[in-house]
């Protein structure tokens, strides 16, 4: 005896399966678009801290820029030896 018949009739149990899979595959295939689409486009966040040495050169209070100044607290409470090395 073949399914295929009972797929197809309306009410059937095994109709009403094949269709919540293919809604499930459906808003998983939207939900994995949807994230690609966001990573596809992300800003990148550059550090404050990075190349912070070289912009002192070029400006002294480059340190003194609050995002710098919370990057700075941030760093010596998470990371000190990092910090320390940053300082030196």
């Amino acid at each position: 005896m073949s399914l295929e018949p009972l797929l197809w009739q309306k009410n059937s149990p095994f109709a009403e399966v094949l269709m919540r899979g293919l809604r499930r595959y459906e808003l998983q295939r939207i939900a994995e678009a949807r994230i690609s689409d966001a990573v596809d486009n992300a800003e990148e966040i550059q550090d404050p801290l990075d190349d912070l040495p070289a912009s002192t050169k070029a400006h002294p209070g480059a340190p003194f820029v609050p995002e710098v100044l919370a990057a700075l607290a941030a760093l010596r409470q998470q990371a000190p030896s990092s910090f320390e090395d940053l300082r030196a």
